[in-house]
């Protein structure tokens, strides 16, 4: 479900805002898109991991915009304002996995999975080399078996097993990522984060 609300600004930025809402434990999605829409801002009531198979594409969040490049992963809490910015004709592929927190917080006992989401110095971006991006496919692979199961023995238990694996190994890349996100500096976008600023 997505509720749609007035334009934020007509600035010409063509940016708009909405929020998402789903009710389920976690889903998975691979994406790929050719398509200019523009500046859609939104938030969502659930956390969302973002991987990026391409680069050479903008993404806003909260007040800042980055360039994105292969490899890189984007944490995202229900808090953090963000959209992809699309102004060319460029392919773009990536990975997705939106989860409720609620789904983990039985994980939190043994170790808090969920910090890198919402630390107060949390990196939102993680560029992976080549070996981590290796390894988080890996993970997200066999998290995405599980989706079609060839029977469903303990599936559920299976499932959950994987997941924390996944947010365990996200936990440690944001422990050892040492290439910083890179921000865009162009005159729209600054115009614009003075606008979210404001709004903020």
């Amino acid at each position: 479900m997505q509720k749609h609300s007035q334009p934020v600004n007509n600035l010409e930025l063509d940016t708009f805002f909405f929020h998402q809402e789903f009710e389920n434990n976690y889903r998975i999605k691979h994406v790929i898109t050719k398509t200019n829409w523009g500046h859609r801002l939104h938030t969502h009531n659930f956390y969302e991991l973002f991987f990026c198979m391409s680069g050479n594409m903008r993404f806003l969040i909260n007040e800042t915009v980055y360039f994105l490049r292969e490899n890189d992963l984007i944490l995202l809490n229900s808090k953090d304002v963000h959209g992809i910015i699309n102004d060319t004709d460029n392919l773009f592929e990536r990975y997705v996995i939106e989860f409720d927190p609620e789904y983990v917080t039985d994980l939190i006992k043994y170790y808090d999975v969920l910090e890198v989401f919402h630390a107060p110095e949390r990196p939102h971006i993680l560029h992976l080399d080549v070996s981590q991006a290796q390894n988080f496919l890996f993970q997200f692979n066999k998290l995405n078996s599980y989706e079609t199961p060839e029977n469903d023995f303990a599936i559920a238990l299976y499932q959950k097993i994987a997941f924390a694996e996944l947010l365990l190994q996200v936990n440690t890349f944001a422990q050892s990522s040492a290439a910083p996100a890179i921000e865009d500096e162009d005159p729209k976008t600054l115009r614009l984060k003075k606008i979210l600023l404001y709004i903020n």
